[in-house]
């Protein structure tokens, strides 16, 4: 069996319930790391920065799109996921100019258009 390469998750969710989900569906990965906040999560990737990030939409103090402004001004953009339970907040997140795709090694946008996914 050959060793699988490190792939690192940051999982960020104010839902503790949230959190306790997707660690089980995500135990595969390490390191796999949580954050409960915006700031939180803007510290964990300054100190490591992950191939992934999960970020929830809606978080009280910093939500998920401030916590994406923050993360364009490091040196490395990983890919985000955004996670949201409300529909009113997915389609407009697609609009805002920090949502669409992104190339990690350069933080370049690589495409015009993003789409939500419902699961």
């Amino acid at each position: 069996m050959q060793a699988r390469e490190a792939f690192s998750i940051l999982l960020v969710d104010d839902d503790s319930t949230v959190v306790r989900v997707m660690s089980r569906i995500l135990s595969d990965f390490e390191p796999l790391r949580f954050a409960t906040s915006g700031h939180v999560a803007l510290k964990l990737a300054r100190e490591s920065v992950p191939d992934l990030v999960l970020l929830d939409l809606q978080m009280p103090v910093m939500g998920g799109l401030d916590v994406v402004r923050n993360l364009k001004q490091g040196e490395h953009m990983p890919v985000i996921v955004i996670v949201t339970a409300y529909d009113k907040y997915a389609s407009p997140a697609t609009k805002v100019r920090s949502w669409k795709p992104w190339d990690c090694s350069s933080a370049q946008q690589t495409s015009s258009a993003s789409h939500p996914m419902r699961l």
